[in-house]
């Protein structure tokens, strides 16, 4: 695997955990969260507005949570 796809991979996975934990309700501590994946608060920040921007998310003091009505409560 080539360095590249390394970090596509990386990428692939911290973006799918971060929508997971937000469509389950968690409010993420950005701070935290660049700790936990070994990423700058920088980065987190540019796969936000980058990545991720079509989510309804709210942010308060480094503190980041999808808004209540977006999340589907049951799949049909």
């Amino acid at each position: 695997m080539t360095q590249a796809e390394r970090r596509h991979d990386r990428l692939a996975v911290r973006l799918s955990m971060i929508i997971g934990r937000l469509v389950a309700g968690e409010t993420l501590d950005m701070r935290k969260l660049a700790a936990e994946f070994g990423v700058s608060v920088r980065t987190l920040r540019r796969d936000f507005r980058e990545r991720l921007m079509y989510l309804d998310l709210e942010y308060r003091q480094g503190r980041c949570r999808l808004l209540s009505g977006s999340r589907q409560r049951n799949w049909r």
